[in-house]
């Protein structure tokens, strides 16, 4: 079984085609890079979290 590969949020975007949220996630340490399909509601919530801001 393999070690697991940590890896860091580079950018989350949205597809110019069809509105679609993508993450797209780095390799820390390397240039390697995986893009991910999110629903909407999850992308604002990680962007959301990225910029520290707080909801009350």
């Amino acid at each position: 079984m393999s070690d697991m590969i940590e890896v860091v949020i580079d950018s989350i975007r949205v597809s110019l085609m069809n509105q679609q949220r993508i993450v797209i996630l780095r390799e820390r340490g390397f240039d390697r890079y995986l893009a991910i399909f999110v629903g909407i509601s999850e992308a604002e919530h990680l962007t959301i979290a990225l910029q520290e801001v707080e909801i009350s």
